[in-house]
């Protein structure tokens, strides 16, 4: 029967709303599951450990120089690591570790390109916007082109902003203005010969 507030626990704690934890489908109130805690803790040699510890325990040096994270991988390929239940980047942990304190707005770019990573020597801070020219994003590769499709250049006099954000050639837009006018020209002159 499953426990709720104002029952006691099996230790003989009494349970408020707060107290009650659900755990590999046992009930435990909050003072028993931290014994619990501490006990597999212990049983398991993990007791005692400093972050440190816990974190270089889940490196791997590779030949190429990567320090390749073994722990939690998210699926964006970048690893996880938990310091006092707040998960945190792991890269980001190894470069505050060993580097100092990543500045306001920063983000942390692998060099090596490889997002598990976590060398410092591999990583470098860097504002949002120049993470993501350095990637192989869609937005990095429009950002490197120089010209057009037509090949017209992307420069002050030609290049303008459109509502999205993005770029537009002005010798294009003329060139398809001036089609634009054409057909309404012909398909006018059109309906007047129809019309006679």
């Amino acid at each position: 029967m499953p426990m709720k507030p104002g029952d006691y626990c099996y230790h003989g704690h009494r349970l408020t709303a707060d107290d009650i934890r659900h755990y590999r489908g046992r009930t435990f109130c909050k003072l028993c599951h931290q014994e619990y805690q501490r006990q597999w803790a212990q049983k398991h040699g993990l007791s005692g450990r400093t972050v440190e510890q816990r974190f270089w325990q889940k490196v791997k040096q590779l030949p190429g120089g990567c320090w390749e994270w073994m722990g939690t991988i998210l699926a964006t390929g970048y690893g996880q690591f938990v310091i006092k239940r707040k998960p945190f980047m792991a890269h980001r942990v190894s470069y505050e570790m060993l580097i100092g304190p990543i500045g306001e707005g920063l983000y942390i770019d692998h060099l090596c390109r490889n997002p598990r990573c976590v060398n410092p020597s591999h990583l470098e801070p860097v504002t949002p916007r120049e993470n993501v020219m350095r990637g192989e994003t869609i937005v990095a590769r429009f950002a490197k082109k120089t010209h057009c499709p037509k090949g017209h250049p992307y420069d002050a006099e030609n290049t303008y902003r459109i509502k999205t954000g993005g770029r537009a050639c002005r010798a294009c837009m003329r060139e398809r203005c001036r089609r634009r006018r054409e057909k309404q020209r012909l398909a006018s002159l059109e309906a007047k010969t129809n019309r006679r």
